[in-house]
């Protein structure tokens, strides 16, 4: 009886210590997969996190580019700094920009620098907008280094000639701006930048503004429903008061607002990634040297005593005003170009029209040229009205 119940006890022990281990094998089961699917969860939600992450970022850039977009509608858009720099490192201007498609004239003059130079002008405008009135006169405003110097120097046939170095030189011309005594739109520049010669004009020199601003008139004339964007910066070196460089920029919108490049058949041209087309022009004249930080300058070339004096040069200080419109005052005042040749144009319709008026560059077969307005009303023209 005794070993029975023994064995019984022993059975019976066995079984509990059985369960016991079955039990705790099941638990240690259950804790190792509850452990996995924590840390698959960490996994998972990391993933999401990322993923969300990457998603927010996406986004976050979506938005960056529609405020980018959003804002280029309203504000002028500047360009990557390589693009619109003088290739001279040492000058420094205003960016290139483009001002947004308004359908009305748009003018942004930049403020005077801490010595009073000139910084940027800026427009936008169809050929309805361009200024109707003739130019008041004669400018009074001194530009920043403002010096002028009546200069020998060699004209095209060989002679020595005198002709003033300076002229108060518009950044925006007045043909676009309709601005005459304005500061922030004045610089000092040399004839040969300014009109593309050291007497007179040459509209064909690449080398002036004339040049160019004769040929955008042109385009507006063509375009009637277009508008033109045009900027006019002066690149100082340091603190010199004259500028060494000015850049033209020029970029057109159709009737839609979509930009249309403009190529001026400059070898000077250059067009950005956004089509606008720029060039450099150097504020340099052949027969001087000119300190830029004072605007004082020393003649290179000397008097030719057996060639004819240029007796019929002015006698008083010009202008851009003088050199490209007049006030009417004067029939004798001489336009010709550096070969001597007239540039009063006489239309067919008995019109003299002058270089700088409203419809001088439209006025594209002239019956006859003249130097003076005396010559053009002896010959039986008039002045437009």
């Amino acid at each position: 009886m005794k070993n029975k119940n023994t064995g019984t006890l022993i059975a019976i022990i066995i079984l509990v210590v059985s369960l016991t281990t079955a039990g705790l094998i099941g638990l240690a089961t259950y804790q190792r997969s509850d452990s996995t699917s924590h840390t698959s969860r960490q996994k998972t939600t990391s993933k999401t996190t990322i993923s969300q992450t990457a998603s927010n970022r996406e986004k976050a850039s979506t938005t960056e580019r529609s405020s980018k977009q959003a804002q280029s509608s309203t504000a002028p858009s500047k360009l990557p700094k390589s693009e619109g720099t003088s290739s001279d490192s040492t000058l420094t201007g205003a960016a290139l920009t483009i001002l947004p498609y308004q359908s009305g004239r748009q003018l942004i003059l930049g403020n005077l620098d801490a010595m009073k130079r000139p910084t940027d002008a800026h427009i936008q405008l169809s050929n309805s907008d361009e200024p109707t009135a003739k130019n008041s006169g004669r400018l009074t405003v001194d530009p920043p280094g403002w010096h002028n110097y009546k200069f020998w120097y060699t004209a095209a046939n060989g002679e020595t000639k005198q002709a003033w170095l300076m002229n108060r030189t518009h950044l925006v011309g007045y043909q676009f701006s309709g601005l005459h005594d304005e500061p922030r739109n004045l610089v000092t520049g040399t004839s040969y930048v300014n009109t593309g010669a050291p007497s007179g004009m040459d509209a064909g020199n690449e080398k002036g503004m004339l040049y160019y601003e004769n040929q955008l008139d042109s385009w507006l004339a063509l375009h009637p429903s277009y508008h033109l964007d045009y900027q006019v910066t002066p690149f100082y070196r340091g603190d010199e008061l004259l500028p060494r460089q000015i850049r033209l920029s020029y970029i057109g919108y159709d009737s839609h607002g979509k930009t249309q490049e403009i190529h001026l058949n400059s070898s000077l041209e250059h067009t950005t990634a956004q089509g606008i087309t720029y060039v450099f022009l150097d504020n340099v004249a052949e027969n001087a040297v000119i300190d830029y930080r004072t605007g004082t300058a020393k003649n290179l070339v000397t008097e030719n005593k057996t060639a004819p004096s240029a007796t019929s040069e002015p006698l008083t200080v010009p202008s851009e005003t003088s050199a490209k419109q007049t006030d009417g005052t004067s029939k004798t005042k001489i336009y010709e170009d550096a070969t001597g040749k007239g540039l009063i144009k006489g239309s067919q319709n008995g019109i003299y029209h002058l270089p700088g008026d409203r419809y001088y560059d439209k006025t594209t077969n002239p019956k006859a040229w003249f130097k003076t307005i005396a010559e053009a009303e002896n010959a039986g023209y008039r002045a437009p009205k």
